[in-house]
């Protein structure tokens, strides 16, 4: 009782945040090693993706014991990774764990800070009402709906499929042999969502990239389609429909890849890194925590109420933060107010998850 022993077979159970198991085997597999009799240790390079991870370790044989746990692996700001799930928050953290280094006097890992900087600029975004997303890069496959006017008149681009003024049963409109949908006239210009877009990085139509020069931003919102440099007398228009089962490097696909949103002013990021000193572990200037007054030699000190009461109202009680707070969201709205019409032009749409 109570002396160390191995089990015949140790298996390390490993589920990440999609729900994928993967096991490891004591003797089978090179991450599972026993430095010590009745201790197992499982190495495992970093994985891929941030989030909760949950792990099982079951011995059995001439031992039996059990164990579980869980992990939590952060988004590196060195070099981030794409999330395949929604993520609510900036699209990039507004500091780094070099930001808070050379401002706060701290030891702690670089893994530690790059999660406080995660946190912090987390906070900042929602108290400063969600404005300053950093640039966010974005994918849409555009695709005409019957609430859309038509993005292409004439000739189906690819498969020569003419157009024909036809009743539908419930309304007159264009339609092609492909059972495309088309109104009014032609579209030269494509809504986007993620307000302003400062980019168009990449246009793709039948997988090929499209000159830049044939095609514009207008209101920081819309792409708007040029006339053919070569052939001024010739409009283009945006294909009228897409086949979205297919990546769009196929035949007849077409998508637009952009960056969007504003990245922090400079006052914004120095109040991130503030608050990120006031939430390291152990930091010398911690937040106050209670509404009490302290008499003590001589010296009174006021603290102030709890961080969490203090957040509701728009405030940390931070001058660095609070500056940041009244020059940018001073009437404390939770987002940028927006405009909705149900008969407005459509956003392009992204495709699958």
């Amino acid at each position: 009782m109570g002396v160390p022993a191995n089990p015949t077979t140790v298996v390390y159970t490993l589920q990440d945040p999609f729900g994928t198991d993967t096991t490891f085997t004591f003797g089978v597999d090179a991450e599972v090693t026993n430095p010590a009799v009745g201790v197992f240790v499982l190495d495992l390079t970093p994985p891929a993706f941030p989030g909760t991870y949950l792990y099982s370790i079951t011995g059995t044989g001439a031992v039996e014991a059990v164990g579980q746990g869980e992990f939590t692996v952060l988004q590196s700001s060195v070099a981030p990774q794409t999330v395949p799930w929604p993520e609510f928050g900036p699209c990039t953290p507004w500091i780094d764990c070099g930001d808070i280094r050379a401002s706060c006097a701290t030891t702690e890992s670089d893994e530690l800070l790059d999660g406080i900087a995660t946190m912090a600029s987390q906070i900042m975004f929602e108290i400063s009402g969600r404005q300053f997303t950093d640039p966010c890069e974005k994918t849409v496959r555009p695709c005409m709906s019957e609430q859309n006017p038509c993005w292409q008149a004439g000739w189906n681009s690819w498969a020569g499929w003419p157009w024909s003024w036809s009743w539908d049963g419930v309304t007159w409109g264009w339609y092609d042999q492909m059972g495309c949908h088309c109104r009014c006239e032609a579209l030269s210009r494509v809504k986007l969502p993620g307000y302003p877009v400062t980019q168009i990085t990449e246009v793709l139509i039948d997988g090929v990239a499209q000159a830049a020069s044939t095609y514009r931003i207008d209101e920081w919102q819309y792409l708007t389609r040029m006339r053919d440099p070569l052939d001024p007398g010739t409009p283009l228009f945006w294909p009228s429909c897409q086949i979205l089962d297919l990546d769009d490097t196929e035949a007849g696909t077409w998508s637009v890849s952009y960056l969007s949103g504003i990245a922090p002013p400079l006052i914004g990021k120095q109040a991130a890194v503030a608050l990120a000193c006031e939430l390291l572990p152990g930091a010398d200037c911690k937040l106050p925590s209670g509404a009490v007054r302290i008499v003590r030699q001589g010296i009174t000190i006021d603290k102030l109420q709890p961080l969490s009461d203090m957040l509701l109202r728009g405030m940390t009680g931070i001058v660095a933060i609070d500056a940041f707070i009244a020059s940018t969201n001073s009437s404390r709205l939770r987002r940028r107010p927006s405009v909705w019409t149900p008969n407005g032009p459509k956003y392009a749409r992204s495709v699958g998850v």
